[in-house]
């Protein structure tokens, strides 16, 4: 995990790429499997389903780009994508169509936890593996979740604060949608940062829904907030950039806004930050994985495989 500010130049999310690792050895395995079945079933194609819980922000749409780029080097696969724009009923129903594909395997963004859960629960227990990305739900009932540490980038956050506002200060914080988990653990890591600066709290916090025109809808219709505070953390850049905008529009003083995910897309994110709107964001997802973090993805390979066998025999 990094904090990106000026003058600082990450190397492109491999985000996609590791999810596609995953798929890809359970494919291999898989097809290792069926070595002694007929030509028709060695023919058929590794079906994905994949329910994303929205595209509203950037960095869904970023990531579904970068994944379509790299399924498209696997012609032996098809992706069955699924849009909900987070709504947690839609999904649901949406998850159970997937299922009348007959998928080889399931990704997952949950719109919410906890309404997600018990249809997770159920693909997981039929056998079909399940990779929860990004947003988790309320159980392990999974075979592997992608994702960054989003209690360690609430941390970062409010240690990187602390440090601009030399221990003093008032901070609005603005938040994704408060069901969602990434939501859930970046408030909280942010909360166990900040306790440790008595002088330093979280003097007002607003629900942006990850988007940057509600939060910049809820600072223009309370101009207050803005007088009140010394600085913003916004769950993502998008909604840092609708709080710079509401100052700019109301002719406030420029605050210290940090936001998270640093897309290399224009106009956000990195780009931002050379421009002086955003101080920092905090990469998200990590740019690499460690190599003894495969083993994980050779467990959920494991895992599969036990189903499997019990299924066949």
């Amino acid at each position: 995990m990094r904090i990106i500010s000026a003058k600082m130049h990450p190397k492109r999310s491999l985000f996609p790429k590791y999810i596609l690792t995953v798929i890809i050895l359970l494919w291999v395995v898989t097809g290792r499997l069926c070595g002694g079945c007929n030509s028709r079933t060695e023919q058929k194609k590794f079906i994905i389903g994949f329910s994303q819980s929205g595209e509203a922000d950037e960095w869904r749409k970023s990531m579904w780009e970068d994944m379509k780029r790299e399924l498209s080097f696997h012609p032996e696969m098809k992706i069955l994508y699924r849009e909900t724009n987070d709504n947690s009923e839609k999904q649901i129903s949406q998850v159970k169509e997937l299922l009348t594909h007959h998928i080889d395997v399931l990704i997952i963004s949950a719109s919410e936890a906890a309404p997600l859960t018990p249809i997770v629960e159920k693909v997981y227990d039929s056998g079909i593996p399940v990779i929860v990305i990004d947003r988790k739900i309320a159980s392990e009932k999974f075979t592997n979740h992608v994702g960054a540490d989003n209690l360690q980038i609430g941390e970062m956050a409010g240690d990187y604060l602390a440090r601009i506002l030399k221990g003093k200060g008032r901070i609005l914080e603005i938040t994704g949608k408060p069901t969602s988990s990434p939501a859930i653990e970046r408030s909280l890591g942010f909360a166990n940062s900040i306790k440790h600066f008595p002088h330093i709290k979280i003097s007002k916090t607003i629900n942006g829904e990850w988007l940057e025109s509600n939060a910049n809808r809820i600072l223009m219709q309370n101009p207050g907030i803005l007088d009140s505070v010394d600085a913003v953390f916004a769950h993502n850049d998008v909604m840092g950039l609708g709080a710079y905008q509401a100052l700019l529009e109301l002719k406030k003083k420029k605050l210290p806004i940090v936001g998270v995910d640093a897309l290399p897309a224009p106009a956000i994110g990195l780009k931002s930050i050379q421009t002086g709107k955003l101080v920092a964001s905090i990469l998200y997802p990590t740019g690499g994985r460690k190599l003894s973090e495969m083993r994980l993805y050779w467990k959920s390979i494991k895992c599969y495989l036990n189903r499997r066998l019990y299924k066949l025999w």
